[in-house]
């Protein structure tokens, strides 16, 4: 059985490590150094594989922080592996949310392609904070590929987030809102910016960078 390439290779741990900076003069930042020190010599991922990944007490890597690392190190392990399919397999599009949404509750943009939906619900489900995903329609393809065939574009992601759901009609709204886009739709912000009143922010190229990419927002389950 063939799978899909879901860019866990691609991931860049090295931008999420701990700078150690002036708050780590207390504990002269050895749990930072001993952290970058096992990642440059690949212990850091035989650790998350094995679920013995620790911070040896630096402050800077809380529970949460390091949860997002054992996503991002181990994501074979935590999460599914999708089948490959040579055809579009479409969902519904529209809104699925995690836990109990509040104003202030983070979206993130998805493709309506089963196995980006499945792939995206399996992350979530890996943290106990709420997340909304705005499941585009892009008939099926995944996003690289919605992005290549064009049925991923501006308009189609503006028209996903311009519901009373997501826009929370009752309640004030910042002038800019942020949204999370998928890496590969980066090139889209720019007409979003232009069009809407959202702020899309480019997120990752692989789901399993989310969690790091989204810092203290992530909460473990």
């Amino acid at each position: 059985m063939l799978h899909v390439d879901l860019y866990f290779k691609r991931i860049d741990i090295s931008r999420h490590l701990p700078r150690p900076g002036p708050e780590c003069r207390d504990c002269d930042a050895a749990g930072c150094r001993s952290f970058v020190q096992r990642f440059d010599s690949g212990r850091l991922a035989e650790e998350a594989r094995s679920g013995t990944l620790t911070a040896e007490g630096c402050p800077l890597l809380t529970a949460n922080r390091l949860d997002a690392f054992r996503i991002a190190l181990a994501p074979d392990v935590l999460l599914p592996m999708i089948e490959l399919s040579q055809l579009p397999r479409p969902v519904e599009p529209g809104r699925v949310t995690t836990g109990n949404a509040a104003p202030n509750t983070p979206i993130l943009v998805t493709a309506n392609n089963e196995g980006t939906v499945t792939l995206m619900t399996a992350l979530l489900s890996l943290s106990s904070a709420t997340f909304r995903l705005a499941v585009v329609d892009t008939r099926g393809d995944s996003v690289d590929m919605a992005m290549i065939l064009g049925s991923l574009t501006a308009g189609k992601v503006i028209k996903a987030l311009e519901t009373p759901e997501l826009r929370n009609s009752k309640t004030p709204e910042p002038p800019l809102r942020p949204v999370v886009l998928p890496g590969f739709a980066a090139p889209l912000a720019p007409e979003i910016a232009a069009r809407s009143r959202w702020r899309p922010v480019p997120g990752p190229l692989c789901a399993a960078e989310l969690p790091l990419f989204l810092g203290d927002l992530w909460h473990s389950a």
